[in-house]
């Protein structure tokens, strides 16, 4: 039996549907739905970007690509990652990833503990469609760096180049 707080369907068009930058992001599910234990979010990124390099204090994550390919860099790891692969990102260790390809990818990203839904949230605003936003450019540094602390996560470095070598 569930706990209580804890949603056991969450029908497609519930959830949460954010712009973030260039990112579409629809939140499969979120603190308040599972008791806090896990996020489920539906990244659609567009060609040739991804997130500043980064590290998490709070939260694991594992990355599963719906579609296209990325570049998801764990540690000193690096590993091209198509439709269908997974790869684990444990908190306190260095990561990030880009689409590599030449087409916007999906990307489903769980993070164990919850909450991290809310950075993206407060960094973003609500879609206006369930589309790619208009293009936004470049990562606002200083707005993530301003909710770094708060988040309890770290910048480490620039976003991944889709051309790394793997």
């Amino acid at each position: 039996m569930p706990s209580a707080g804890t949603r056991v369907l969450i029908p497609s068009g519930d959830e949460k549907v954010l712009w973030m930058r260039n990112y579409l992001i629809e939140c499969r599910a979120v603190a308040e739905e599972t008791n806090g234990t896990l996020s489920v979010m539906e990244f659609t990124i567009p060609p040739k970007d991804g997130p500043p390099v980064h590290k998490h204090h709070d939260e694991d994550e594992t990355y599963y690509v719906l579609e296209g390919t990325f570049l998801i860099q764990v540690g000193s790891g690096l590993y091209e990652v198509t439709s269908g692969g997974c790869v684990f990102g444990p908190r306190e260790v260095t990561h990030g990833f880009v689409n590599a390809g030449s087409a916007p990818g999906r990307l489903l990203v769980i993070a164990t503990r919850a909450g991290i839904e809310d950075y993206h949230e407060e960094s973003g605003q609500p879609a206006r469609a369930r589309t790619l936003p208009p293009p936004a450019g470049a990562p606002d540094m200083e707005l993530m760096t301003g909710l770094a602390e708060k988040y309890r996560f770290e910048l480490m470095g620039p976003p991944l180049r889709p051309d790394a070598v793997v």
